[in-house]
């Protein structure tokens, strides 16, 4: 069962209209993310508690779906609880072209392994494989926002995957360990380094997506094998090594960290430096992954792009004073690791 929430108001912002800071892509995007109410597992990735995680997640869904449409965007929400879901947006308020799309997910895993429902995104491929040639789809993460419509070249083109590199990053948290990864679910990359690419996008058309699954296919029956010895559970260890096979089969990528469509910025300490906030607020697409609750919060208010990145400045800046006087305190006491705290 589907169904659309409202329709777009005659006055919505148009994917295709003249922008002052640069051209928008001029091809149709479809907005695609996954919402799979997850009431068995016993922790959740950067949520404090697992108490209220639903709640949390669908404000999150609430906020992106408003976004897409301030950037003129459709969105398909693909979720295992439409009803729940359509009330939920009803009560914030949720206009736009908005599709809620019943789906069973059913998690083989057990519910201490992290990022469980992140597993079902690799089913969302699946589906937008099957889609339209003509069209690009980009799966993007709940705990994301839209600032602004994206410009020509920060998507795809046909003949392209949207990725996200974030191989640095993941060196540093894993001290290499992510890298071994790959290596075992592709059985290759001895001697190099691979890439790793983030989970909060993915973009393509069905065609691609179709050639990507090949290479998909292959990895994750491994996948599913030897999770158990892996440093990363989730969806971005599969994927990354599927992409990174397409790579070697000279499969071509858009990467779209360089091309400015989006960014992952921490609020939490991280063992790796970080642009400071300013330099990544000109993204098409923030991705918040340590500020869930903050995202559910915003859902009821309409979004403006402005208003948004104010307040979010208004709640970092008294998130990131704690951080740096806790890092201070425990850096002595700290080995290993180091602890970065990002800035405005």
């Amino acid at each position: 069962m589907s169904g659309e929430i409202g329709t777009h108001p005659s006055d919505a912002p148009s994917a295709t209209a003249p922008r002052p800071n640069g051209e928008p892509h001029s091809s149709p995007l479809h907005v695609v993310a996954l919402l799979v109410i997850d009431r068995e597992s016993e922790a959740f990735a950067n949520l404090k508690s697992p108490h209220g995680a639903s709640d949390i997640y669908i404000g999150c869904a609430a906020l992106l779906a408003k976004s897409a449409h301030a950037a003129g965007y459709e969105i398909t929400l693909f979720t295992n609880e439409e009803a729940l879901v359509r009330r939920h947006f009803d009560a914030l308020d949720v206009v736009g072209s908005v599709r809620i799309e019943q789906r069973a997910f059913v998690s083989r895993l057990d519910r201490s392994v992290q990022h469980r429902s992140a597993h079902h995104k690799l089913d969302v491929i699946r589906e937008l494989a099957q889609g339209d040639d003509g069209r690009t789809s980009m799966l993007v993460d709940l705990d994301a926002v839209f600032l602004r419509p994206l410009r020509l070249g920060e998507l795809p083109n046909a003949r392209q995957i949207g990725c996200y590199d974030i191989s640095g990053a993941m060196r540093a948290e894993s001290a290499g360990r992510s890298d071994d990864d790959i290596r075992h679910l592709t059985q290759r990359f001895r001697d190099g380094s691979p890439r790793w690419f983030g989970g909060e996008a993915i973009a393509g058309n069905a065609a691609k997506f179709r050639e990507f699954l090949e290479y998909l296919d292959e990895v994750e029956p491994r996948y599913w094998e030897l999770r158990d010895r892996l440093y990363h559970t989730g969806d971005e260890a599969p994927v990354s090594s599927a992409l990174n096979l397409y790579l070697a089969k000279g499969g071509a990528i858009s990467e779209m960290g360089d091309r400015r469509t989006i960014a992952r910025w921490w609020t939490a300490g991280r063992p790796f430096r970080q642009p400071d906030f300013s330099a990544v607020v000109d993204r098409a697409i923030l991705h918040l992954p340590a500020d869930k609750e903050f995202l559910a919060s915003m859902a009821s208010d309409a979004f403006d792009p402005r208003t948004f990145i104010a307040a979010y400045r208004r709640y970092a800046r008294v998130k990131l004073f704690g951080r740096r006087i806790k890092s201070l305190l425990f850096d002595r006491l700290r080995r290993g690791q180091p602890n970065f705290v990002a800035r405005l």
